[in-house]
């Protein structure tokens, strides 16, 4: 594939997160170990830093504007233009466990995903959870994942597509009514070789697009059949998290994690020739 490739922003610890505005023509995303939220402007190339103090997992953004951030254990929201931070909700987790991953369904609840800060910790293994968030409380939670990640829904909003990272595979659920999923079943496999599963998107085509972490790589895969389609290929290898963006929705923003080397991570934005057409 033919595309383009600009560095956005530099400088991150775990870049994660990255979500598309369309309203603003704006990207927002995360440094999860930075404790802080980015905006970057498209129109006038601008870049905004949010620091909330905490772990940022992950964002969201509802039907005013504001973005949702999942904050190691607390929700809060945080008002663009403004700056201010408004608490939401607070959960009861572990000293060692933080929000990760997290997405709005198409009823508009955040889900959001948890996992152990130091995947080291002997209780890591198994000690995550996946919330379903509706007006400030739970209404639903599934347990028993290591690290959650890379949450999708089809258009029609009857299938969800999760990763549980060190398990090497995305899987799908049948969405059976509000917060409810049944019927788990593998929907892709992937190889070791080709790094692990980490944030995930799903284009016009229903196609998923995973960011690979480890690989170097984003991977498209066709969910019905499990196959690999295309990739694209990131200078770093620690790629946590993608989304498709633009006005034509013709971009590819990537963000990438510090690696062993200590080279900090980026937000790239990919854009390529008939890229409407292969990407959405």
């Amino acid at each position: 594939m033919k595309h383009r490739r600009d560095v956005i922003a530099t400088g991150l610890q775990l870049g994660e997160g990255c979500i598309w505005d369309q309203a603003r023509n704006k990207v927002h995303f995360v440094d999860i170990e930075g404790f802080t939220i980015y905006s970057y402007s498209l129109h006038d190339k601008t870049l905004e830093a949010f620091n909330m103090g905490d772990y940022v997992g992950c964002i969201a953004l509802n039907d005013q504007g504001d973005l949702i951030a999942a904050v190691r254990n607390k929700i809060i929201r945080l008002n663009l233009s403004t700056g201010m931070q408004e608490p939401v909700m607070q959960i009861s987790l572990p000293a060692h466990i933080r929000f990760n991953d997290g997405k709005l369904d198409p009823y508009g609840n955040l889900w959001v995903g948890t996992m152990a800060i130091d995947q080291n910790h002997p209780k890591a293994q198994g000690a995550g959870s996946l919330y379903c968030i509706k007006e400030g409380r739970v209404i639903s939670k599934y347990d028993g994942f290591t690290i959650s990640n890379g949450l999708v829904w089809n258009p029609s909003g009857d299938k969800f597509y999760h990763i549980d990272t060190p398990a090497q595979k995305i899987d799908v659920y049948d969405v059976v009514e509000e917060g409810v999923l049944s019927n788990k079943k593998t929907a892709v496999s992937i190889d070791e070789k080709e790094g692990a599963p980490d944030g995930m998107c799903m284009d016009g085509r229903g196609q998923l697009w995973v960011a690979m972490w480890g690989g170097g790589k984003v991977q498209c895969y066709d969910p019905g059949t499990g196959a690999k389609i295309k990739e694209v290929q990131v200078p770093d290898p620690n790629v946590s998290c993608c989304i498709i963006g633009g006005g034509n929705k013709n971009l590819l923003f990537v963000t990438t994690a510090q690696d062993e080397h200590n080279n900090l991570g980026k937000l790239y934005m990919f854009t390529g020739d008939h890229m409407q057409e292969e990407w959405y």
